[in-house]
């Protein structure tokens, strides 16, 4: 009686910190390869700092569930995406998070693997991402579907950060970059 009841106030415990302070989510598709791939299990910091970059569990704009994709624009900031180049308020920024080798390899087929766009192209022209919203691609761009296809992502919509990969057991590694 004595270890169940040890058990139950515990799992309540962790239960009730997981409300306010982390998740797990798995992933779903392969928009996030090569960082994250489909079935990936992964932990969630609901109260981490959003910032350029991270990897965000949110509920989509369109209302179709949650999913991960990276934050690229912050509010407030000009974005565009011009022959494979991220630009952000007129500012070259490198992604090493995206697979060059692929994006090599499209381009050899005249293709981009980012297609050009710019902010106003996401919002009624307007030139800038709106406060408290996130402009969030996945890191697989000819596959991902993101804020090119629904738009800002507000704040509200933010779960969480993803911080960790926690399954499969053999590729367990932290996503703090």
């Amino acid at each position: 009686m004595e270890i169940s009841s040890s058990i139950l106030i515990t799992c309540i415990f962790i239960w009730g910190l997981s409300l306010f302070l982390f998740t797990f989510a798995k992933v779903e598709g392969y928009s996030m390869l090569p960082t994250l791939s489909e079935n990936d299990f992964v932990y969630i910091n609901r109260r981490a700092r959003i910032t350029r970059f991270s990897i965000a569990y949110f509920k989509t704009p369109d209302q179709h569930g949650n999913t991960i994709r990276r934050i690229i624009g912050l509010p407030g900031e000009s974005v565009q995406y011009k022959n494979d180049k991220l630009f952000v308020n007129n500012e070259e920024l490198t992604e090493p998070f995206i697979d060059h080798k692929e994006v090599t390899k499209m381009q050899s087929m005249n293709t981009f693997f980012t297609e050009d766009f710019e902010v106003k192209a996401i919002k009624n022209g307007q030139l800038i991402i709106p406060k408290d919203s996130y402009l969030v691609l996945g890191d697989n761009r000819p596959y991902s579907t993101d804020s090119r296809y629904y738009g800002f992502v507000p704040k509200k919509n933010i779960i969480g950060v993803v911080k960790m990969r926690i399954l499969p057991i053999h590729m367990i590694e932290s996503l703090n970059r």
